[in-house]
């Protein structure tokens, strides 16, 4: 079993740290990893696929618990912070750091 911390900015500005695991590895491919945090079960999936000129990262996010009632309204917010980070992760990756 792998467990890692994660630190993550919530949903009202509070920086939080939560412990991980990591249920499935594909090397190369797949990574899928569980954490829990304010009631809830977070199930996040990251996979890479080669793509014309690089690489394609697909994350995936599901959330399991009661608390998941009050994700619905936050969804729009959540959804900028992640194309936000998603957009800077690219320009991490590709070393443009300006751009991000």
């Amino acid at each position: 079993m792998s467990i890692f911390q994660l630190r993550k900015m919530s949903l009202f500005g509070t920086e939080t740290t939560t412990t991980a695991v990591i249920r499935m590895c594909v090397p190369g491919n797949t990574v899928v990893w569980e954490s829990q945090s304010s009631g809830m079960t977070v199930v996040n999936s990251a996979s890479f696929a080669d793509d014309v000129g690089g690489c394609k990262l697909t994350a995936r996010h599901t959330y399991h618990g009661l608390p998941t009632l009050l994700l619905r309204l936050f969804a729009g917010r959540q959804r900028s912070n992640l194309q936000q980070a998603m957009h800077e992760l690219k320009a991490y990756v590709e070393g443009d750091l300006a751009r991000g």
